[in-house]
């Protein structure tokens, strides 16, 4: 498989592996990552990386231009789909589409990352908490779950970093703090600033 990888690397520096599987015949699937930063850069901006990483959930609730809705309905017309998954190392996007609808859904994917919608100065706040509520319930409702616990002494066992090293696992009350005081005045300046892809991977 590596033989028929084609690898290069953009102007910008990110680095890209192409893959052609004839047998999935128009299907697209791929994984961009989009890094923070290095560790110096957690050292030094290890609050705003902690935020940026809360704020990348929100991207698949809706644009600058359309709401959830209208981002879902969108992404159907182009039979395309996607997952992202944010943590303290950056984001990660899975995405499937097809050949046919690339153009249309890679301009998609920009407005998502671009113009997320709690960019926009109209996003109703109520929605930004109701959001932080379902996610701090989330949090709560595995507190006490055996397998939670039995997983997270695991991952401190495997990852026994300090807390300020972007590997250090949280408990869950740590977990919980940072969501109770995340606002949105606090998201949109670090989030214009914070990803890009100078560090990335395709």
């Amino acid at each position: 498989m590596d033989k028929r990888t084609v690898k290069s690397q953009l102007p910008n520096g990110t680095q890209v592996a192409l893959l052609a599987r004839p047998a999935v015949g128009d299907a697209l699937q791929g994984t961009v990552r989009l890094y923070w930063g290095n560790l110096a850069d957690y050292t030094e901006f290890g609050s705003r990386v902690r935020v940026a990483a809360m704020a990348g959930e929100l991207l698949t609730r809706g644009t600058a231009k359309r709401d959830q809705k209208q981002l879902t309905d969108e992404l159907n017309r182009l039979q395309s789909g996607v997952n992202v998954y944010s943590g303290m190392g950056g984001l990660t996007i899975d995405f499937k589409t097809t050949r046919q609808h690339w153009p249309a859904f890679a301009l998609l994917l920009t407005e998502m990352l671009r113009e997320p919608v709690f960019m926009s100065p109209t996003f109703p706040s109520r929605i930004f908490e109701t959001w932080k509520l379902e996610k701090i319930a989330s949090i709560n409702a595995n507190r006490d779950s055996g397998e939670s616990l039995a997983q997270s002494a695991v991952a401190r066992a495997l990852s026994p970093y300090p807390a300020t090293d972007p590997r250090y696992v949280v408990s869950t009350d740590e977990a919980i703090s940072p969501w109770t005081a995340l606002s949105l005045d606090e998201i949109r300046p670090v989030w214009a600033h914070s990803p890009g892809a100078n560090v990335s991977q395709f």
